[in-house]
């Protein structure tokens, strides 16, 4: 954690300036998921397969994208599509409509806006404190969704590692432990 805070501290803090998400959770989100490699990236099989169904009328949508967006889409994109990008591994369907597209994911900054305007859509959707329903967020980071759907009986909210919300909780007590320490940042680095 203290190279997390000692290489994205100061984006962190920028990041979160006007987030309710605190930058512990966002630091913790970055070691679980890349371990503060901006240029980590892990193509999802699944997703893809799903995005592929999509395309071919077999599913009506996924994650929001529908068979007339893709139809036109070309297998590459689409792998890049469902490419986990950066900081804190963003699929790249989530900005597949947005100009720029997966571009955006691979700059720190852009991605840390980007990534906490996600983590807001969860906090809103599924009504969770963002300032303390901690492991719902990591859960839903993870997983698209805080907990088991108890109504459609759907298990959701499992993520594939279930010490996944554990080693959040614990490096966000971390990095909260290192508070304003010196971290080895020059003023170049602060301004």
């Amino acid at each position: 954690m203290l190279r997390i805070k000692t290489r994205w501290g100061p984006a962190i803090q920028e990041a979160c300036k006007y987030s309710s998400v605190p930058p512990e959770f966002l630091a913790a989100l970055i070691a679980n998921e890349s371990g503060g490699n901006p240029e980590a990236q892990r193509f999802e099989s699944g997703v893809f397969r799903k995005l592929c169904a999509v395309r071919a009328g077999e599913l009506r949508e996924y994650g929001g994208i529908t068979h007339d967006f893709l139809a036109s889409t070309e297998d590459a994109t689409l792998r890049d599509w469902a490419t986990s990008w950066g900081l804190t591994q963003v699929l790249g369907y989530h900005v597949a409509r947005r100009p720029g597209g997966v571009e955006i994911l691979k700059v720190p900054a852009s991605h840390l806006k980007f990534a906490l305007g996600l983590l807001g859509e969860f906090v809103e959707r599924f009504q969770l404190n963002p300032k303390a329903e901690f492991e719902e967020m990591f859960r839903c980071w993870n997983s698209g969704a805080p907990y088991d759907d108890p109504k459609t009986a759907r298990i959701e909210g499992k993520t594939f590692d279930p010490k996944y919300m554990e080693k959040g909780l614990r490096r966000m007590e971390i990095y909260r432990g290192l508070g304003t320490r010196d971290t080895g940042l020059g003023m170049e680095a602060a301004g």
